[in-house]
């Protein structure tokens, strides 16, 4: 497996990096690399997750993340994951965190990379949340 150095080497300061075109396919070539690298992660160190495909590959949307650059959470076994992180904090399909296999069906289709805009209301996001506290609260009680 390449380093997910190899993904992230260039730096801001890095002339080269700079010179290179910022445009929609090195976008999508990038991602392709990243969600390459990250399912071959997972089959090698999570082979019956991969199998299941209980596993999730995800990204945090802004403003709702705390660490400012491009990350991609690879997640496995998520059945294994504390309800707080697997129906809250990375759950998809949501206005905090998107999934990647979304993010690349938008660029691909020519759209943002999220279904999601500044202008949405907060009112969508409390709905977000208070669907995923519903979720967190069922599941911790089928636990006991």
């Amino acid at each position: 497996i390449r380093s997910v150095l190899e993904l992230s080497s260039a730096s801001d300061d890095d002339e080269e990096a700079q010179q290179q075109p910022k445009n929609h396919n090195t976008s999508i070539k990038l991602l392709e690399e990243m969600s390459d690298l990250a399912r071959a992660l997972v089959r090698d160190k999570h082979p019956e997750a991969y199998e299941k495909g209980d596993y999730r590959l995800c990204f945090h949307i802004p403003p709702f993340y705390s660490v400012d650059h491009l990350h991609l959470h690879v997640l496995a076994p998520v059945s294994a994951m504390a309800p707080i992180y697997q129906y809250g904090k990375y759950r998809t399909g949501v206005r905090w965190c998107i999934g990647m296999d979304t993010v690349m069906d938008c660029l691909h289709r020519g759209l943002p990379p999220t279904p999601y805009s500044r202008n949405d209301s907060w009112g969508a996001v409390v709905c977000d949340l208070v669907e995923s506290i519903k979720l967190i609260l069922a599941s911790s009680s089928s636990e006991k």
